[in-house]
C-alpha cells in the first residue's frame, strides 16, 4: 500500500536557493513573508552527485507547550514507536 502526505511549501519557480529579484519563496506564510526566506528554497537542487533531491517542510506546532512534530502514527500499519515508514509518497503543494 502506498501512502500519500501532501506539505504546503513556499512557491519558488527553481528551488535552488532563494535569489533576489530571480527567485524568492511566496506564499509560504507569516515567517517568509517576515524573513524573505524560506527553509525549502533548495529543495530540487541535485545533490550527492545528482543522485538525489531533498525536500524540506516544517511541521506545525499544536500549541506552545510542545514542540513541532509529525505524527507518523497516524498512518494506517504504522505504531508510535516506529522510527521510520517505509512506502510513504511526500507531495509538496506549492500556491503560485
Amino acid at each position: 500500500m502506498m501512502r500519500v502526505l501532501f506539505f504546503n511549501i513556499a512557491y519558488m519557480d527553481y528551488y535552488k536557493g532563494s535569489r533576489e529579484n530571480i527567485d524568492e519563496p511566496r506564499h509560504g506564510g507569516r515567517y517568509v513573508d517576515i524573513n524573505g526566506e524560506a527553509h525549502e528554497d533548495m529543495n530540487f537542487y541535485p545533490h550527492l552527485d545528482d543522485e538525489w533531491c531533498l525536500g524540506f517542510f516544517e511541521t506545525k506546532r499544536t500549541n506552545k507547550e510542545t514542540s513541532n512534530q509529525l505524527r507518523i502514527e497516524r498512518l494506517p500499519d504504522v505504531q508510535a514507536t516506529d522510527d521510520d515508514v517505509d512506502n510513504v509518497f511526500g507531495h509538496l503543494v506549492c500556491k503560485a
